[in-house]
């Protein structure tokens, strides 16, 4: 199954067009354009019909959106057209025929043993990438205003929250930074108080070597998150505002070199 940011194929397929015609597309004529194409089994039967009357019902919302709609099954554009005339009603959008299954098969959802697509659906962006993929089991049917709800919340261009819907705000990417910032704080703080208690004897050199150890440990264990806090640590105000800069290690403190040549000599 085609996943996020995949290409859409550039296929041509068939399809029973909202005037009656049959035409051939190109899905890559889709692209500076939203799209939602969905997959379900087959015509004349049970759930398919509502979920097709449930795109049709929303055809305008999408519309709104400049989002194309495009439905597909593995029946053919004659048969879609007999079921459009007897039995499912007018629909605004095109149905595509993928009688061969290539269609199904390059989007990954065609079900072998059942020899049908998948209920699944694809929102394509306008570069023509996969922005969402579902698939449900082929008794359940799926929500129309659920597809168009995730058209909008892509079209924001921003941040939005769970159960999302046009008209709310969206989050504001200062606080996920500042989460990230706090999370970079927390570990530099337990780096400095590592050091500052790192236990050493009377013999500096001996210290001095347990501290590096201890600090060696905790570097190789939390590596990638430490990269900001050594950052913040090589400022010199720093150290000294902790005390830490200058004082011999037989007072609690780093070696007498200094800080942040301590750490600038163990952080490669």
């Amino acid at each position: 199954m085609l996943m996020i940011g995949n290409p859409t194929p550039d296929l041509e397929v068939e399809a029973f067009m909202p005037d009656g015609r049959f035409k051939r597309l190109r899905l890559g004529s889709l692209l500076g354009r939203w799209a939602v194409l969905f997959f379900y089994p087959q015509d004349f039967t049970f759930v398919c019909p509502t979920e097709i009357r449930g795109y049709e019902a929303f055809a305008p919302r999408f519309r709104e959106a400049d989002a194309v709609l495009l439905g597909a099954s593995v029946d053919s554009v004659h048969v879609h057209r007999a079921w459009v005339e007897h039995g499912l009603g007018k629909v605004s959008f095109p149905l595509i025929g993928d009688v061969t299954r290539r269609l199904a098969q390059a989007f990954g959802v065609l079900l072998e043993d059942e020899g049908v697509a998948a209920r699944a659906t694809f929102i394509l962006d306008s570069q023509g990438r996969v922005a969402s993929v579902t698939a449900n089991a082929l008794e359940v049917g799926r929500s129309a205003a659920e597809t168009l709800r995730l058209v909008q919340a892509f079209q924001a261009g921003g941040l939005t929250a769970c159960e999302w819907h046009p008209g709310d705000g969206l989050l504001e990417a200062w606080r996920t930074v500042m989460t990230h910032k706090a999370r970079h704080l927390v570990v530099t703080l337990a780096l400095i108080a590592l050091v500052a208690t790192a236990p050493l004897t009377a013999n500096a050199a001996q210290g001095h070597y347990l501290q590096r150890n201890l600090i060696t440990n905790f570097r190789d264990k939390y590596r990638t998150r430490l990269e900001p806090g050594y950052r913040t640590l090589r400022n010199k105000r720093v150290l000294n505002a902790w005390g830490l800069a200058s004082r011999p290690a037989g007072a609690g403190g780093l070696h007498q070199r200094g800080g942040s040549k301590l750490f600038a000599s163990w952080y490669k």
